[in-house]
């Protein structure tokens, strides 16, 4: 099996790829949901797609890439919320990779970046309708459901939060 890898975006190849998977995972979602075009309905998809760079341009941001070997296949983001929380967005694995573990290591960056900048949860909502495989992941590593509102406009999507305040770095169950 090819050497797993995962990094933040920093060169403009890195952010070309990663842009190139995010549309992917986007005209994926808009059909798997059935909503259709997703920047029609979520805003931060149509600034993602228009420069993600800027997108993810906060200090404490970040856009990371996941790779199979030399080949980028995955990727998920982390942006600080006003609350001093991060959220956890656009996690994707390449249906060619899936099985390989890259989206466990995708998430497993993500929290670990949640904890460099010291937030004290990282949030994501999600549609267990619509991406089961990836809630289970959630869950494996002590996400756990909330009833707060959920910003995805879509029916059955749901929010999950993982507490991270003083309790270090999480791996999945």
């Amino acid at each position: 099996m090819p050497i797993r890898t995962v990094t933040a975006c920093c060169t403009p190849e890195d952010w070309k790829l990663a842009a190139l998977l995010l549309d992917e995972y986007l005209c994926w979602l808009g059909s798997a949901s059935g909503v259709g075009d997703v920047r029609s309905v979520q805003r931060s998809a149509d600034l993602e797609t228009t420069d993600l760079r800027l997108a993810f341009g906060g200090p404490d941001d970040r856009f990371f890439l996941g790779r199979l070997g030399s080949r980028a296949a995955g990727t998920v983001g982390v942006r600080r919320c006003d609350d001093g929380g991060a959220e956890l967005v656009r996690l994707y694995v390449h249906p060619a990779a899936r099985g390989s573990g890259l989206g466990r290591l995708l998430v497993q960056r993500a929290i670990e970046h949640a904890t460099a900048i010291h937030s004290g949860r990282l949030v994501l909502d999600t549609h267990d309708g619509v991406m089961p495989a990836a809630v289970s992941l959630y869950r494996r590593f002590g996400f756990i459901e909330v009833d707060e509102p959920c910003p995805i406009p879509v029916s059955g999507a749901a929010r999950f939060v993982l507490p991270l305040a003083g309790s270090g770095v999480h791996s999945p169950a």
